[in-house]
């Protein structure tokens, strides 16, 4: 059997029971100016929601559905990364969107860049609020970024979970190349009670907030940007052995 052309874009969506956002951010994506792409969207939840809402969706070659049931926002990346075909890789989180010109801004931009690794859009944020570049405390969102495939790897939850993704992954990509922005504000970090940074960070957040709610058994490597590194692991071996 012939192999199909790989896609111009591969857009990854990391999704955990937020299926009321979903159709949102699909039909962003349908909107947009390119149209060569394929979505590899990978579900952890535990709900059959997600997949329900999905669903409909599945109709069209270009998206694939994985569900996975353990290792956080790095191995769920990791296994779409796995998954994806194209060599220039955007991502798109459930709870978020994009404007009908971001995809094709960004892959412009990393075609006018020839040494740039990573190529990010301006961002909206906090319903009206809106940044060229990093969200004030954060580090560049996924929505905002196209990047080209390396080999470099996102740090999974056996290693470390932590709300910066500059730790995660972005400080890996930058030794392979520059990170150029358009200053254009193309997507939107959509605000919710439910985001991951805000089930992380106290006083709302914190390890036991985000144990319950993301389902963690085991002890964690834990560390935001607000608060302090916690090693669950050490601790509970100290205390074996005292």
């Amino acid at each position: 059997m012939a192999r199909l052309p790989s896609p111009r874009i591969s857009v990854l969506m990391p999704t955990y029971e937020q299926p009321a956002f979903l159709a949102r951010a699909l039909d962003s994506l349908y909107r947009q100016r390119i149209d060569d792409w394929e979505l590899v969207l990978v579900d952890a939840s535990f709900s059959d929601d997600t997949a329900r809402v999905v669903d409909r969706w599945l109709a069209d070659s270009r998206i694939r559905y994985l569900r996975i049931h353990e290792g956080g926002l790095g191995f769920a990346l990791n296994v779409a990364l796995d998954h994806a075909r194209a060599e220039r890789i955007a991502y798109l989180p459930s709870d978020d969107l994009w404007y009908e010109e971001h995809l094709f801004g960004l892959d412009a931009l990393l075609d006018a860049h020839p040494g740039a690794v990573l190529v990010h859009s301006g961002v909206r944020y906090r319903y009206n609020r809106e940044t060229p570049g990093a969200v004030p405390g954060f580090a560049l969102q996924l929505v905002q970024c196209m990047h080209r495939r390396v080999s470099a790897r996102w740090i999974e939850r056996d290693e470390i979970e932590s709300d910066d993704l500059d730790r995660l992954y972005w400080n890996r990509l930058r030794a392979h190349g520059a990170f150029v922005g358009s200053e254009r504000v193309s997507c939107e970090w959509v605000d919710h009670p439910a985001q991951r940074h805000k089930r992380m960070r106290e006083p709302v957040g914190g390890v036991n907030p985000f144990r319950q709610h993301y389902r963690v058994s085991t002890p964690l490597r834990f560390h935001t940007t607000t608060g302090n590194f916690i090693d669950e692991e050490t601790q509970y071996r100290a205390r074996a052995t005292a």
